[in-house]
Order: C-alpha cells, then structure tokens, then sequence
C-alpha cells in the first residue's frame, strides 16, 4: 500500500466559515464534491500558492470543529486492516462514490483519520 497524498483537514457543520478563513490565510479551494449524498457530506479541497492543501469537510453531524488527517492511499482495504491492527474503528462510512472511497477512523488518544482511495477508471 502507498499512501498518495497526506495533510490536514477541518470536519465541521459550518464549512462557509472554515473556508472562508482559509482564503484569509492564503488557500483556494481547488475543488468542491460531495462525499456522502445520503448524509449530506462534502468536502472543500484546498491548497495555497506553494501547493500546501488542507480539506474542510462539511458534516451536518458536527458539533464545531474537528480536526483530522486526511489519507490518500492507492488500496483501500490494506489500509483500513492496517489502522484496524493500530487500534482504529470505523466512526463514519464507509461510502463508496463512482470515483472514490472514503471512511472515517477514529481510536483513543490519536487523530481522526479520513482514509480515501480515488477510484481509477480504465
């Protein structure tokens, strides 16, 4: 398994804000997609002039902000048997889109994990 891409993001019920904020810091948001049409999810992609990126991800079931790492991996099952030998449970999803899988992780005493494998298409 490799993992793709690695940086931080925010999960909150008010995404305007969160994105908003960023602009003011210098990000952009690159693009926009909804993750979960069921539970109302999407996510912001964002990235600032020297490509550093941060995801803001609205979530009708947040309570203020959460803050979490967003994983990009090229196999999607090893990674969640990885994180499940480390302890980690699945708290969210998982949700299978045509390009994209995605799932929330979460164990005690470490970060939130959002893991997502984007979906080649031949």
């Amino acid at each position: 398994m490799k993992i793709t891409a690695f940086y931080p993001a925010v999960i909150t019920d008010d995404a305007e804000k969160v994105v908003e904020k960023m602009k003011y810091f210098g990000f952009n948001v690159i693009h926009q997609r909804i993750i979960s049409p069921a539970e109302g999810v999407s996510e912001y992609v964002m990235a600032s002039e020297n490509n550093q990126r941060t995801d803001v991800v609205c979530d009708p079931t947040a309570s203020g902000e959460l803050h979490a790492i967003r994983v990009n991996v090229d196999d999607f099952d090893e990674a969640i048997k990885m994180y499940g030998d480390e302890g980690f449970t699945v708290v969210k999803g998982p949700s299978v889109m045509p390009d994209s899988k995605n799932v929330r992780l979460a164990a005690p005493g470490k970060p939130l994990i959002l893991l997502m494998q984007h979906i080649k298409k031949d």
